[in-house]
């Protein structure tokens, strides 16, 4: 996460408080320890449940406007005293802070895979994404991995590391800049006080204007080094402001300083209560501001007073100190206990057992270093061990074969338009194979592109060795034009739909042609996804289907809708009430609108599509039943049929056989699935 402590340029003994060079001497002030305890406590609890604290994230940005604070203040200390900045003294002084406890963990996590902790869809890419937090790069890395399907594997062990990369990004270039803008002020005396507010303001203000850049796109803004910059620019501007007396505010304004933090304190603490990270506002100016009031909750820290006493108590102040660790420690036990775990057990694991963690790690790790008890050889051959444990681990835990989300990701390829050229792959269920009944494996088989005279209305590909070659020497149409009898099969929906299509595509079944207009996480909703009313319209208009199925799961965001709680009765009536708007829009061409039924989410792998909690979320049974009770409403009132998906699912009882995610069909049980579809359609398409 972040860099907690800072330590003093003449000592690089630090036990969490800031120890830091004034004109008066060396200071220490056990207030921003308290600040530092309030925000892991918030981040760690965040991840607990983010629904006890949805916005508790913020105490990342607590932690970056301290860091732009202090480095900034030690760093002018430093020009002020000695007419220089050494770099390399300040960079061996960061490494030895962050580096020793940073790299311990992640060796920890790497030896976990040895055990299969992080499941094996996550073990594929923790070698990546361990060498990203090495690299200190994590939060690039994050920001251009994890597609869909990606995102719903179990989560990184090593997910939080993204903000320590951008603090170690800011050490990296932030000194140079410092020194370079110290030196140009000494040498111009016309603009050289100028020199530091203006590059202060630059940087902010480009910070603001990536962030109005990127807003939506919300994970690359909330990763991005020069999005979130805005906070370690603010705390960087308070720095250079304080200047003359560094965490010592001017008399006459300390009173209002500890009016102004306290009121700060009330309002991060009510932000944490009220806040998302995906909010729309945050990247457009909400960074900035959230860093603002950071930054006056800090100087209300400082101020002496009644803030500063409480932040100051004893408990609170060595909770600050471990901070840093309690960070690293935390999260890869939260994820090592999986998903659905109850609340309490969350909780103890977040809390006290981190916390004793991240005691002994401080006492054994951390304090040994930063007191210099541990010599440089044996530091950099602590370091080296780290990594050489880490890759024998990693390369010893890579998974064997195909991993649930990889099988996954493979039914989900975009489905080819019946009038495009069709590509085949031997090597991809969702790309122009099926699996062979008798033995498992893919078999090639044509995609429904082109017009195949029909044989027998309603048959499906049977055969385990691929279609019969006079079927194929059968197609007169090149052009991919429909013959007579087939039947135009749209698929609209969220990614069971693109399943479903790719499963009905590469069937190969003669009598129907599948347009596939689905769009993974996206259905009837949410707010960030294109309007179905829309989309959907337009596909019925261009295409004319025969018959429309509709895979859409839980849809508790539905969009432009002000929803109501997911089981309230308001909330019923307006799930009715889309439900039938989206029957008669795709029935307006005159298709007859098959509608499907969910099955829940199999526990544990499938709550991973609903944050882990399996509770008042779209994994939850209850919530599963309700909207079920809605499609068949929906569907009887409107005249559409229903599939019931739900139904069949669970009656083959092929657990993660079937839906190894736990949550979509794939493989073998994707393509029983095509088959059993296909004579239903077929009926449909007669009957309509």
């Amino acid at each position: 996460m972040i860099d907690i402590d800072t330590e003093s340029p003449t000592s690089d003994v630090s036990t969490g408080s800031t120890a830091v060079p004034s004109r008066r001497g060396l200071e220490r002030n056990p207030s921003l320890d308290g600040l530092r305890a309030i925000a892991v406590v918030a981040v760690v609890v965040y991840h607990a449940d983010h629904n006890l604290l949805p916005g508790g994230f913020i105490g990342v940005d607590l932690f970056f406007v301290l860091s732009g604070y202090l480095i900034t203040t030690l760093l002018v200390a430093e020009h002020d005293r000695t007419g220089r900045i050494g770099l390399g003294s300040f960079w061996a002084r960061r490494m030895r802070r962050l580096w020793p406890s940073a790299w311990v963990t992640l060796a920890a996590i790497a030896v976990a895979s040895l055990a299969g902790v992080w499941g094996a869809d996550r073990q594929r890419t923790v070698p990546a994404e361990l060498g990203a937090a090495f690299a200190h790069i994590a939060n690039w890395y994050q920001a251009a991995h994890d597609g869909y399907i990606g995102q719903f594997a179990a989560p990184s062990p090593v997910r939080h590391y993204w903000s320590l990369a951008i603090e170690e990004q800011f050490y990296l270039v932030w000194p140079v800049v410092v020194a370079g803008v110290l030196e140009l002020a000494a040498r111009s005396c016309r603009f050289g006080r100028w020199a530091m507010p203006v590059v202060l303001l630059i940087l902010g203000a480009g910070s603001i204007a990536m962030g109005f850049h990127f807003a939506d796109a919300p994970d690359r803004a909330y990763l991005g080094t020069d999005v979130r910059a805005v906070a370690l620019v603010v705390g960087a501007a308070m720095a250079w402001w304080w200047r003359e007396r560094p965490f010592s505010p001017p008399e006459r304004w300390r009173a209002a300083f500890g009016s102004a933090g306290a009121v700060a304190l009330g309002a991060f603490v009510g932000a944490a209560f009220v806040v998302e990270p995906d909010a729309s506002w945050l990247p457009r100016g909400g960074f900035a501001a959230v860093a603002v009031g950071c930054a006056v909750l800090v100087a209300g820290a400082l101020a002496n007073g009644p803030l500063s006493s409480v932040l100051a108590l004893g408990p609170v102040v060595h909770l600050g100190r471990i901070s840093f660790v309690l960070y690293l420690v935390h999260w890869p036990l939260i994820v090592a206990i999986g998903p659905g775990r109850p609340l309490w057990l969350r909780l103890v694991v977040a809390l006290p057992v981190s916390i004793a963690i991240a005691e002994l790690m401080h006492r054994v790790v951390e304090l040994p270093v930063l007191e210099r008890r541990v010599p440089k050889e044996g530091l950099a051959a602590g370091l080296v061990g780290a990594i050489a444990v880490s890759v024998a681990a990693l390369v010893i835990a890579v998974p064997d074969g195909r991993t649930p989300t990889e099988q996954v990701a493979a039914d989900l390829d975009v489905v080819p338009d019946p009038t495009l050229p069709a590509t085949t792959s031997p090597t991809s269920i969702g790309a122009g194979t099926v699996s062979n009944p008798a033995d498992g494996e893919p078999t090639l088989a044509p995609a429904t592109t082109a017009c195949v005279p029909l044989a027998t209305p309603g048959s499906a590909f049977e055969g385990g060795d691929g279609f019969d070659p006079s079927t194929v020497e059968e197609i007169a149409d090149p052009s991919g034009a429909g013959c007579d009898g087939q039947v135009d099969v749209l698929v609209v929906g969220d990614s069971t739909g693109r399943g479903a299509a790719n499963g009905l595509s590469n069937l190969g079944n003669p009598s129907i042609r599948v347009w596939d207009r689905t769009d993974l996480g996206c259905s009837l909703g949410g707010e960030t996804c294109p309007d179905w009313r829309v989309v959907w319209a337009e596909a019925v208009s261009t295409i004319r289907p025969d018959v429309v199925v509709v895979y859409a799961g839980v849809v508790s965001d539905l969009n432009g809708v002000d929803d109501a709680p997911f089981l309230s009765t308001d909330a019923g009536v307006v799930r009715k009430t889309v439900l039938g708007e989206a029957v008669a829009t795709l029935s307006s061409s005159g298709a007859k609108v098959l509608l499907t039924t969910v099955a829940v989410p199999l526990r544990p792998k499938g709550l991973f599509f609903c944050k882990g909690d399996g509770t008042d979320t779209n994994c939850d049974p209850d919530w599963v039943a309700t909207w079920n009770g809605a499609i068949l409403g929906a569907a009887a009132e409107r005249g559409a049929q229903v599939l019931n998906v739900a139904q069949w699912i669970d009656s083959r009882d092929g657990g993660e056989k079937d839906r190894p995610d736990g949550l979509h069909l794939a493989g073998s049980a994707l393509v029983e699935h095509a088959r059993w579809l296909v004579p239903q359609l077929v009926s449909a398409a007669a009957g309509s």
